[in-house]
């Protein structure tokens, strides 16, 4: 298996002047979930349909297992199952009886055996008399996860599976995706502007803003970056690393400006570490502890508004 299974390199979509995504280069882990992050409007719906070709990128390339998309179109497309838009139920039909005309257009050949499968994974019955139309939006979102997981496919694509959802359907669909992940091993690649539902389903995020990636690391990185540091406020940032790196690694400490540094190990012996930089030279101004959301974070990545 390859370290990635779904990679895009400076992949752009452009609508005249408009650039949709620009130069987006993400990673998703095998059996994994991958949350895209963003605002709506964001782009990630549009870099979903790229990856499943349903538009086509203006400029870039789309890795999937290891091969192009483009080359191996017909190969790679069965081992993925989406959810991008509603799916086109019939609502004068059962659940059941939906998921058979597209078992049939599958050309799945155990069909009773994937509908009852993909049923039973969301909770729902097989061969009940409701309606389509009779559905609660809840039991329609799980319908289609059951439509996108009915051909058992290795990697999944939800843009925006919960949105609309009620807090009860919200938390039956993240049992549903996690259990996906953790128990049948799918790679799953979510798209969500509700950063709490992302913070408790993801294992690795992508913080996406006006088309571009601003940001992409594990949920654990995220989280020690963004919960707890140290703010450090020097005459000479750039001098004062030299002496940081003496106590703590590179990575767990990061430059803001020339005079403020995020730390980010907070076991750090600071007034060690203050006595050295002031016998180092260094003016120190300010060693503030601090503890900031996730909400906190997206706005400080993106440079702007809440994500909401």
């Amino acid at each position: 298996m390859k370290e990635f299974i779904i990679e895009t390199q400076h992949l752009t979509k452009q609508y005249g002047q408009q650039k949709s995504v620009s130069d987006l280069n993400i990673h998703v882990r095998p059996g994994h979930i991958y949350g895209l992050l963003g605002r709506n409007g964001a782009g990630k719906t549009t870099t979903m349909k790229m990856l499943l070709g349903l538009t086509k990128a203006t400029s870039g390339n789309i890795k999937v297992m290891g091969r192009d998309i483009e080359k191996y179109r017909l190969e790679i497309l069965p081992q993925i199952g989406s959810l991008i838009e509603s799916p086109g139920f019939y609502p004068n039909l059962t659940g059941t009886e939906n998921l058979e005309i597209f078992a049939r257009l599958r050309r799945i050949e155990d069909k009773k055996r994937a509908i009852q499968s993909a049923l039973e994974l969301v909770n729902l019955p097989y061969k009940d008399k409701k309606l389509f139309s009779q559905y609660s939006l809840g039991m329609k979102q799980r319908l289609a996860i059951a439509l996108s997981v009915m051909h058992d496919p290795q990697i999944l694509i939800l843009d925006e599976p919960i949105n609309g959802l009620d807090p009860i359907g919200i938390a039956e669909v993240r049992g549903f995706i996690r259990g996906l992940c953790d128990v049948r091993n799918k790679t799953i690649l979510i798209s969500s502007h509700i950063l709490s539902e992302i913070s408790l389903l993801a294992d690795d995020i992508g913080i996406i803003d006006h088309g571009e990636l601003l940001e992409e690391e594990s949920l654990d990185e995220l989280k020690k970056k963004n919960t707890k540091y140290i703010h450090l406020t020097v005459n000479d940032a750039k001098g004062a690393q030299g002496i940081l790196t003496k106590f703590i690694k590179e990575s767990e400490f990061k430059p803001i400006d020339g005079y403020n540094i995020q730390i980010f190990n907070m076991d750090i012996p600071v007034a060690k570490l203050v006595r050295e930089l002031v016998e180092g030279g260094y003016d120190v101004s300010r060693v503030q502890k601090c503890e900031d959301t996730l909400e906190d974070y997206f706005k400080k990545v993106t440079g702007g508004e809440g994500i909401a």
